[in-house]
């Protein structure tokens, strides 16, 4: 699930562990340490990319402002010179109850209803 919503989010501890995983990744599979400077750039790109998500490859502030798709989120807040501070995410339906359907006690009370007519 979304932890942060823009990569300014991401706390320097946070980043730190995750460039010393990755150093680990590298080391246990053997990759060459002088070859490390051109593939950790990329994985924390990554790293970042995966823990600012919204969708699966957006940041909350990447995505396409709904009311004008020639901005992103960003562009929004910037020229209207607000920011966001905490966020919220909600799945569609979520915490909505749904009633239990009876098909057979509908069809039921359906033909009971008609009998009666």
């Amino acid at each position: 699930h979304l932890k942060y919503g823009s990569k300014s989010q991401l706390t320097d501890e946070v980043i730190a562990q995750a460039e010393a995983d990755i150093k680990a990744e590298l080391a246990a599979e053997g990759k060459p340490e002088k070859i490390w400077d051109k593939i950790i750039p990329g994985k924390m790109d990554r790293f970042m990319l995966d823990n600012t998500k919204v969708d699966q490859a957006y940041t909350l502030l990447a995505q396409v402002y709904i009311m004008d798709d020639s901005k992103t989120v960003e562009a929004y807040l910037e020229s209207v010179n607000a920011s966001v501070v905490e966020f919220a995410r909600f799945e569609v339906g979520e915490g909505i109850e749904k009633a239990a359907n009876d098909f057979e006690a509908e069809v039921a009370a359906t033909m009971a209803a008609a009998l009666n007519n």
